[in-house]
């Protein structure tokens, strides 16, 4: 704009500068100065050519000038692709009230105008507007049964409003159109899975796959379903070729360290898990999971060191300050559990198992009361937690209180609870203790 101010400055007749900045003033919704510039060219000699007159109607029609109805008919022997292009324009600037106007003309000036219906219906779309866009993605398949983009679109709408019925005929329509499209096999995948047809679901990845060898999203999937059915060894290798593919992918590294969890391969799982925090140091879950594995091989130094990690990028994570404790308590260290119990019960008040925790650390401590108030307090939250009646009845023989001992022992026995070989002994001593023995 600046130039074209400088050229009219230095020779104020230049009637090509002032048509010129007519279609700026246009294109930034600054019709009046827009119709000021045009009759100044016209006063200056300009004649204006075909595009020019159809410029010309336009701005009558957006400033009211005229007779609209005569405006329209003139429009209609030029084009709406002014509108159309502007149109593109702001929705690419996220303007979408004026994309949506600018596609409104052009369907007004041109109701047959098939990519103002679909663009428009695309605004719709990303501003969540699913019925306008509907609309819209069909208007453009009635006026052109070919149109991929609208019945891709209309798919992946009805499959986020969860009519995945719906969806994949509209999938399956764009296929048949362009069947070599990598992308939309991958949205008719999903619609699959979410109707949880695997076996389709993974067929149509494949598919994926075989147009766009490197499609790292299809291979995510693949994985996933082959792990939701249990096929923990197909599930390695599509992740593991996500990762030849995508070596910098944290999520892949994670995915595959957890099936390599499930299938009891804990070294490769501490590797996969290891390598995340490389990738991503602040994943705060990574080192809940690490630290997990840590803990079932009685490394409980460096599980802890995981647990304090994951609590600092992920303060109040309750099941870490569970994790932690119990870790604590196996090395004796009751102080430090309690503490963490602490912190727990301060984040989550119902957590039932959390008083259990803590009651079974007072009772190593001795301090039989205030394990027999905590383990009550499990109780009350939740009357059906065997282990909480299991551990009471412990306390209750501690303080040789073997009735009330017995009581817990059958209620935890009523709930389904299994002893072993510490409760069996414990059982043997508690008979003995209150002389039912014989």
């Amino acid at each position: 704009m600046s130039d074209i101010d400088k050229a009219i400055k230095i020779n104020p007749d230049f009637s090509a500068a002032y048509e010129v900045r007519a279609h700026v003033y246009f294109n930034k919704r600054d019709y009046e100065k827009a119709w000021a510039d045009v009759h100044k060219a016209e006063a200056l000699g300009y004649k204006p050519d075909k595009e020019d007159l159809e410029f010309l109607d336009l701005l009558k029609l957006v400033l009211g000038r005229g007779n609209k109805k005569e405006v329209l008919n003139d429009l209609s022997k030029y084009t709406e692709e002014v509108y159309v292009n502007r149109g593109n324009f702001d929705f690419y600037q996220k303007d979408f009230t004026k994309a949506i106007s600018d596609y409104t003309y052009a369907i007004e000036i041109n109701p047959n105008d098939v990519h103002a219906y679909y663009y428009r219906g695309l605004v719709y779309e990303y501003q969540g507007n699913y019925d306008q866009a509907i609309h819209d993605f069909n208007k453009t398949i009635g006026l052109n049964s070919n149109f991929v983009g609208a019945y891709v679109n209309l798919g992946v709408i009805y499959e986020r409003k969860g009519e995945y019925d719906q969806a994949i005929p509209d999938f399956n329509k764009a296929l048949e159109l362009n069947f070599n499209n990598a992308e939309i096999y991958y949205d008719l995948g999903i619609a699959y899975d979410y109707k949880n047809n695997y076996d389709q679901a993974i067929a149509d990845y494949r598919k994926a796959i075989e147009l766009k060898p490197d499609y790292v999203k299809a291979y995510d999937n693949l994985g996933f379903d082959y792990y939701k059915q249990g096929n923990f060894s197909q599930s390695v290798s599509d992740y593991t070729k996500l990762i030849e593919i995508s070596p910098k992918n944290a999520d892949a590294y994670y995915a595959r360290g957890d099936i390599y969890k499930k299938q009891g391969n804990l070294a490769q799982a501490i590797a996969d898990y290891t390598k995340v925090i490389e990738l991503n140091p602040k994943y705060a879950h990574v080192y809940f999971c690490r630290g997990s594995i840590f803990c079932k091989l009685s490394n409980f130094t460096q599980a802890i060191s995981d647990y304090t990690k994951a609590v600092e990028l992920k303060p109040n994570y309750t099941h870490t300050y569970f994790n932690r404790a119990s870790s604590y308590g196996k090395q004796g260290n009751f102080n430090q559990a309690i503490a963490d119990y602490n912190k727990l019960i301060e984040i989550d008040p119902k957590n039932a198992d959390a008083y259990v925790g803590r009651g079974f650390s007072y009772y190593k401590q001795g301090n039989l009361i205030q394990a027999i108030s905590d383990y009550n307090k499990a109780v009350e939250i939740n009357s059906n937690l065997t282990v909480a009646y299991e551990g009471r009845a412990y306390v209750y023989f501690g303080k040789k209180e073997y009735e009330k001992a017995w009581a817990d022992v059958h209620k935890a026995e009523a709930l389904g609870y299994k002893p072993d070989k510490e409760d069996l002994e414990f059982l043997v001593k508690l008979k003995k203790a209150s002389g039912k023995d014989h």
